[in-house]
């Protein structure tokens, strides 16, 4: 049984990759034609899913202490084997994302447009010149979690949304979202990598942690920016109210 998922929610279920994927892209032709998903897109969604690692629907526990660490050159190939295979086992349509998302300074009729392949070569250079910032969550080795997590200034595109646009200096640090291997979602890797997250940013001199937290998420897929109760209980606070995002912050000065 092979188990993902719509970003609205909808749970799709069937015997292998292609009877998933081929009832996903008629769903999304269904229900989100307004989305604008490129035709190729969702032709290409077998060839995702099949690279994907397949999942059942299942949890599986940690079977070992979790370890944070960040993103570094030496960490490319343990990024590009969990976005290539886990990232998004049960979340086909995000496949091609690579987290390029917050860098891409394009509108997003334009980001749409893009083709994985671009987006994990441009990844690919960041993490090489040392131009991407975040978080990679290990579990006895293996990457099953990412937080993409920079100061503002490194992350262009979450200026699209106008919710999220600064109204004031550079010295805060961005949350800007969170991937969970679907196995090991709801077991506290989230809470792990917020706070290695606010101590690397106070550790280089910021004074601000700021995140993103959808109002009305109705899938793990669209609580991607971390879900509002895991900041507050982490003392961040309601700094902004928009209309589909509220805007949190916590002070990293003592």
């Amino acid at each position: 049984m092979y188990v993902i998922f719509c970003t609205c929610g909808q749970r799709i279920s069937g015997q292998g990759p292609e009877e998933v994927t081929d009832a996903l892209r008629a769903h999304v032709h269904e229900a989100h034609a307004h989305w604008g998903i490129p035709d190729q897109y969702l032709r290409d969604l077998r060839t995702t899913s099949a690279r994907m690692a397949p999942w059942d629907g299942s949890a599986t526990p940690l079977d070992g202490a979790p370890e944070i660490h960040p993103l570094t050159p030496a960490r490319l190939v343990d990024f590009l084997r969990f976005f290539d295979r886990h990232a998004f086992m049960d979340n086909p349509l995000w496949a091609g994302c690579y987290c390029v998302h917050p860098h891409f300074a394009g509108s997003e009729a334009e980001w749409v447009q893009r083709p994985a392949t671009q987006n994990r070569e441009e990844k690919r250079e960041l993490i090489r010149a040392g131009r991407a910032r975040g978080y990679l969550a290990y579990v006895r080795g293996r990457p099953v979690a990412w937080c993409h997590a920079a100061p503002r200034p490194e992350l262009p595109g979450l200026a699209r949304m106008e919710e999220f646009r600064p109204t004031d200096g550079d010295q805060i640090g961005a949350i800007a979202c969170f991937v969970v291997a679907a196995p090991y979602r709801r077991q506290g890797l989230a809470r792990l990598m917020l706070e290695a997250a606010c101590d690397g940013f106070r550790a280089e001199g910021l004074a601000i942690a700021e995140a993103y937290p959808s109002k009305e998420a109705r899938s793990d897929a669209g609580a991607h920016r971390g879900p509002l109760d895991l900041y507050l209980t982490a003392g961040f606070r309601v700094h902004f109210e928009g209309r589909r995002f509220v805007v949190v912050r916590r002070s990293l000065v003592s």
